[in-house]
């Protein structure tokens, strides 16, 4: 029972493809951090423009705001992203788990059931003779 159960837990929490799961989970990562700092470079960009007088300054601080603002929501909406999708993996792995641990246990209470049936089968037969001899000598 406890292989049975230690294997169904190996076989549903470490799958064999976890690098193709690292490997996917860095280049989510790279691409968010990569669009983030584009986007940041982009502010800085534009603020040292503005310092130097090369941008005005309405256009350059709406160029700035604009870009560091969406370079920090690209960054917390991409991780966001990858944490739902890995609470949605795990989620699909807890129910696989505890149907696998349901069919296990309800395997092993059957196998429980019939031995103890089948360990008073005899005590049950001998009460039923006596109890039809007793009936019969009435």
């Amino acid at each position: 029972l406890v292989d049975r159960l230690s294997t169904v837990v190996d076989n549903i929490l470490k799958p064999d493809n976890t690098h193709v799961d690292k490997e996917r989970l860095f280049h989510s990562l790279k691409t968010i951090a990569l669009l983030s700092s584009s986007l940041e470079m982009g502010a800085l960009g534009s603020g040292v423009l503005m310092s130097l007088q090369f941008l005005d300054p309405v256009t350059g601080w709406i160029s700035l705001s604009t870009l560091a603002i969406g370079g920090g929501a690209s960054y917390m909406i991409g991780t966001t992203r990858i944490a739902r999708q890995y609470r949605n993996q795990w989620l699909q792995r807890s129910q696989r788990l505890d149907h696998a641990l349901e069919a296990i246990s309800e395997k092993e209470l059957d196998r429980v059931n019939r031995r103890i049936l089948d360990g008073v089968a005899p005590y049950t037969r001998f009460v039923e003779s006596e109890q039809n001899r007793i009936d019969y000598l009435e």
